[in-house]
């Protein structure tokens, strides 16, 4: 079963909606609009969206702007990211910043903003307004948990966790909240969903950490992330594991000296240590624990959907 299938019509429209949010008559905003459009990405948090809100009603234009909402607020954290990040690529395309500028990102990115609010002003839900504001503050303090990361040659599993709780969990969970709220579902349910979007997101963030030291072409040179300082699950395994070979290498990349031939290095010794497999084996356990959630849910095709969208998000290679 495809895990769009029970909500296609109703992602079809949030894609149409969503296409006509990037055009403007701005000739500027538009160029950097259209950048964003080419390089859409696999509408996972719309998804999510729509199906934690079929899971409990038939989906209303109400959880068509939120699940549209979180796009556009993802959309604009990325383009915001790029510039902090100073990365040249996003999805095989030149960032905005790289291709126009920083403060053409920025403007843009807030530009974005501004067409998530209105989508979530579009619900006529207060609730809403509450939890996609919590899920932003949580997001920005994650990349500043992040930001503070990069200055240090440490980092243990529990900020790192934290660090992805916030910057990507949080707006998973918000996304599966908000759709049982749109949904009329009740407190407790709701609670679920919140739950079950944070342990997915957990998994999402620690799939996307490992594709960094993957060999595929997945749109990013690997080892990007290493390369800027985000010590992320494996190698933070790995360090534990053989702290001697490891701990020099992480030095260098902390205090910028790093070669591509250290970085390498470091890559291959990760893998050697273990770091991938115990990575994969903590993005397993939340995928496990996230669809355990579900059990008391009755039986239905969106049931499975969530089932097989979790597992999509482990097993996915870009």
């Amino acid at each position: 079963m495809n895990y769009t299938a029970p909500i296609q019509h109703q992602l079809d429209a949030c894609t149409q909606m969503l296409a006509t949010d990037l055009n403007h008559s701005n000739p500027l905003l538009n160029m950097a609009l259209q950048t964003i459009k080419s390089g859409a990405g696999k509408m996972m948090r719309p998804i999510l969206t729509l199906l934690s809100a079929q899971l409990f009603a038939p989906i209303a234009d109400e959880a068509l702007h939120a699940a549209v909402a979180y796009e556009m607020f993802h959309t604009a954290s990325l383009v915001h990211d790029d510039v902090v990040d100073e990365s040249k690529q996003r999805r095989g395309h030149d960032s905005i910043n790289h291709s126009e500028g920083n403060k053409v990102a920025v403007l843009v990115g807030d530009y974005i903003l501004s067409i998530t609010l209105q989508h979530i002003a579009a619900t006529r839900n207060p609730r809403l307004i509450d939890v996609m504001s919590r899920a932003a503050s949580q997001l920005a303090n994650g990349e500043l948990l992040q930001l503070q990361g990069t200055r240090t040659s440490s980092l243990d599993e529990a900020t790192y966790t934290e660090i992805i709780s916030c910057k990507t969990a949080a707006l998973f969970a918000a996304c599966a909240t908000s759709g049982a709220i749109v949904a009329g579902a009740d407190e407790d349910n709701i609670q679920l969903m919140n739950r079950f979007g944070e342990l997915t997101g957990l998994c999402f963030q620690i799939k996307d950490d490992l594709l960094d030291y993957s060999e595929l072409d997945i749109g990013k040179p690997t080892g990007s992330d290493l390369a800027g300082g985000k010590l992320t699950l494996p190698i933070i395994y790995a360090l534990q594991q053989k702290p001697h070979e490891l701990q020099p290498i992480v030095d260098a990349i902390h205090d910028g000296t790093a070669t591509p031939g250290q970085i390498t290095e470091a890559i291959a010794t990760t893998r050697h240590a273990g770091g991938i497999d115990y990575a994969t084996q903590v993005m397993h356990r939340y995928a496990s624990d996230a669809c355990q959630l579900l059990s008391p849910l009755p039986e239905s095709p969106t049931k499975t959907a969530l089932i097989e969208y979790v597992e999509q998000v482990t097993k996915r290679v870009k």
